[in-house]
């Protein structure tokens, strides 16, 4: 049952409330006083509980050594403490020795007091005394010695064996559990409280409240709190005070080392564009998404960014982390191996808990959790490592402090982060950034330095490929790489750059087809650097391709898209065993688009596709494979740079059996090459919606990936009229899920739909909403299996509107 404060009346409650002030500062600060043993560090203080002896309430602190191990302590203050016969003390030393008796742990009963009518002095050496004796018998063969005691002494011994009934061994033990201390609190000028307070001022940090203020509100929180059993971490009354203290001293060495490893994975990422010489290296500061992404952060504390490998998503994520006011975690994916935090931790010599970190940056303030690639993290075991942190800040009584920005790429249809939070618990999943191509204003900035990116980024056979910073780059660095500059051409040169060097390095080459062939084959254990040409391996560091993590020999990609190039040319070798493979190293699914890049190899190399159609074939033929290896596959026409090309030469093959493999195409292209929009569906009237609403509802709500989507539409519309009248639905199905993606941006695609000949004979025409709510007329061939749909697709458009959403093209610029 809880006590109170009040109910000591007269002003000794003055006296215990100060008292009481005084152990939450010392949490607040995460420092020991004379209540706690040396190397010890309050971790948790509870007010007027009873869990201890009788009349030890007025504040239960817990502290931790430094080798884990929690001591208790329990408090009694009282202004004036008399140790008399007829006082309290007797009482207080009964509860002591019977809570003894219950529990045997490590615990200590403090008699706190401003005054005593016994000296402090002989009270605390006759019980140090106690403490360092090995047994009763020691410590009464010491004090019954003629001359060591005085009146005070034998005061106090004769007022413990009365209580206790003579009992040598109660006594003794009820001694060692005992600690008397003098605090002058109850003074005007009071050195105690003076200590208190340059305690605080020496922890406090940022814009936190000043000491004076902050440790005037503590006594006014004991106060508040006297009705009930309170109880404090350090971190909760950080938050409930608003304080912004420095880490506490066992936290500082693990917090030091996250910092430097959190410099080491930023500086990693690349930001520049470096030329051969005598060009200089160039940074795109892309003020236009970084002020985006910025104000997104600043609004709801998370920030997603999402895009092709190479968009520049990394980049955008350090300068952010940059920009921030306040401490920064960085994790990126190439440098972590474990399966969670604790292993995590383990390997960077750190033996603080996700918890622990958590709190502890954010006790001095604002702080960021950067994550680059957090997909390939989330896809892999080592997901663990970001859950158990995002799962920490959902814990943290500081969880408001945090914020949160991580570069992905999407996955078939989900949003893997979205998803990664809300399986975390964590509430505010923020907005997600769509990190474009570069526009013309940025291409004219590399341009007037780099002449060949101007003439390459003005061609408009490249699906946009031509405007990827990544892919740029290596443009740069492969000046032998003739023109069409494709990713499969890019890949091929970089993957052989040292057969073109100037000095040959053979080593090199060989190096980065031993880390895939190893990748694939031995998927149970990373490469290491024993398993490549040491030659090979510090040319591939020296050019920035590779990192060593510095606790394990395990050898990793510094860029995903790297990884992703090796392994499609090591998928290559092995299409024969290619299933096969892939099932045994447990169908990794970060490796999915080196499956689509082996299409693109497939298709692009000779102009021949059966490889491509035989290899998709043994894909969709291995029973136990997930379907989305062969949907990979199959959109790889839609992501080469020559698409159109190798379209027209697989249009038979999919025109063939009734259409069989277009209609699949359809099918992935509306099922895998889109992705919901997480924000809408959490929305809570799609709840309360009928089931045919809500399926309509999630059919609106489909926003298609611009390079495949655009690839295919601008090949297939004028082919559409021409093509079998069964693909009439999912065309129709195709056509309308882009009008309502683009809706409010002016598209030639979207207008193309609408004015497409009839399929078959018929000539009639029908009225239909669009998407952008004007009424125009659309031939009934196409209109067949809209007009079918209309009302849930009316009723979905009239639900959306509700909502008061923005629009959401996927692109601003009219193709």
């Amino acid at each position: 049952m809880a006590a109170s404060y009040v109910s000591t009346g007269g002003g000794g409650a003055d006296y215990e409330v100060v008292v009481a002030a005084a152990c939450l500062g010392r949490l607040l600060t995460g420092t020991a006083d004379r209540l706690l043993r040396e190397g010890t560090t309050p971790i948790r203080v509870g007010l007027q509980d009873r869990t201890g002896p009788a009349g030890f309430d007025d504040a239960t602190i817990s502290a931790v050594n430094e080798t884990g191990d929690v001591l208790k302590v329990f408090v009694q203050a009282k202004r004036y403490f008399s140790f008399a016969p007829s006082g309290e003390f007797s009482a207080l030393v009964r509860a002591i020795a019977s809570h003894d008796r219950i529990d045997q742990g490590p615990w200590s009963a403090a008699l706190v007091a401003g005054e005593t009518t016994l000296p402090l002095e002989d009270v605390q050496t006759l019980l140090e005394s106690a403490k360092h004796s090995a047994d009763p018998a020691e410590f009464r063969a010491r004090w019954d010695l003629p001359g060591t005691t005085n009146p005070s002494k034998r005061s106090l011994l004769s007022l413990l064996r009365t209580a206790l009934a003579d009992d040598d061994d109660a006594v003794w033990r009820t001694m060692r559990r005992l600690v008397v201390l003098g605090y002058d609190y109850h003074l005007v000028h009071s050195r105690d409280r003076d200590a208190a307070f340059a305690d605080l001022d020496s922890h406090l940090t940022g814009a936190s409240p000043d000491a004076a203020t902050l440790f005037g509100k503590l006594p006014d929180l004991v106060l508040r709190h006297s009705q009930r059993a309170a109880q404090w971490t350090r971190h909760s009354l950080i938050a409930e005070l608003g304080a912004m203290v420095s880490p506490s001293r066992r936290a500082q060495a693990g917090l030091a080392i996250l910092n430097g490893a959190t410099d080491t994975a930023l500086n990693a990422i690349q930001t520049h564009i470096q030329g051969t010489t005598p060009f200089p290296a160039l940074s795109l500061l892309r003020n236009e998404l970084f002020t985006e992404a910025r104000e997104i952060l600043s609004s709801e504390r998370c920030v997603r960014l999402s895009g092709e490998g190479g968009s520049g998503k990394s980049g955008l994520l350090r300068r952010l982390a940059g920009d921030f006011s306040g401490r920064v975690l960085a994790l990126k994916d190439d440098r972590i191996v474990a399966q969670g935090w604790e292993s995590h931790a383990g390997s960077l010599g750190i033996a603080l808990t996700a918890q622990e970190v958590v709190d502890e940056f954010a006790a001095s303030g604002p702080c960021l959790l950067a994550i680059d690639g957090a997909d390939r993290l989330l896809l892999s075991p080592r997901r663990g490592v970001l859950l158990d942190l995002l799962r920490a800040i959902v814990a943290s009584p500081l969880r408001n402090r945090w914020s949160i920005v991580t570069s992905a790429r999407d996955f078939q249809t989900s949003d893997l982060v979205a998803s990664a939070f809300d399986d975390a618990g964590l509430t505010e999943a923020g907005q997600r950034c769509a990190i474009r191509s570069l526009d013309d204003a940025e291409i004219g900035q590399l341009g007037d330095v780099f002449p060949a990116i101007k003439a390459l980024a003005g061609r408009g056979d490249l699906g946009n490929r031509n405007r990827i910073l990544f892919l740029l780059r290596e443009v740069l660095a492969s000046p032998q790489l003739p023109p069409p500059y494709t990713e499969v051409g890019l890949a091929a040169a970089w993957a052989t750059r040292g057969q073109t060097a100037e000095l040959a390095q053979p080593e090199r080459d060989q190096a980065l087809a031993a880390i895939g062939e190893l990748l694939l084959c031995r998927p149970e254990r990373r490469p290491g650097r024993a398993d490549i040409s040491p030659v090979g391996f510090n040319q591939l560091l020296a050019e920035g391709i590779v990192c060593a993590h510095p606790t394990r020999d395990v050898i990793s990609f510094t860029h995903d898209v790297h990884e992703d190039w090796v392994l499609a040319r090591t998928f290559e070798r092995h299409r024969q065993n290619l299933a096969e493979l892939i099932d045994g190293a447990d169908q990794p699914l970060w490796w999915l688009r080196a499956m689509r890049l082996l299409g693109q190899i497939l298709l692009e190399d000779g102009g021949d596709p059966s490889p491509w159609l035989t290899l998709l074939a043994a894909i969709d033929a291995a029973p136990s494979l997930d379907p989305a290896w062969s949907r990979s596959l199959l959109m790889a026409p839609l992501y080469s740079e020559r698409s159109s090309e190798i379209l027209d030469r697989l249009e038979s093959a999919l025109l063939d059996q009734n259409a069989a493999l277009l209609n699949r195409l359809l099918e992935t292209l509306l099922v895998y090459e889109t992705r919901l929009d997480n924000r809408l569906l959490k929305l809570p009237r799609l709840a309360e919606m009928t089931e045919t609403e809500r399926l309509g509802t999630v059919a609106s709500l489909r926003i298609p990936r611009w390079r495949s989507w655009t690839a295919f539409l601008a090949w297939s519309l004028r082919k559409w009229r021409q093509w079998p009248a069964s693909l009439v639905p999912r065309l129709s199905e195709v056509g309308e899920a882009w009008a309502l993606a683009t809706e409010g941006s002016a598209n030639r695609i979207a207008k193309a739909i609408l004015t497409i000949r009839p399929i078959g004979s018929s000539r009639s025409r029908m009225r239909v909403i669009a998407s952008a709510g004007t009424i125009v007329e659309i031939h009934s061939g196409l209109a067949n299996w809209v007009i079918a749909r209309r009302r849930i697709l009316r009723r979905a458009c009239v639900e959306r509107s509700k909502w008061v959403l923005p629009p959401r093209p996927i692109s601003s610029r009219p193709i």
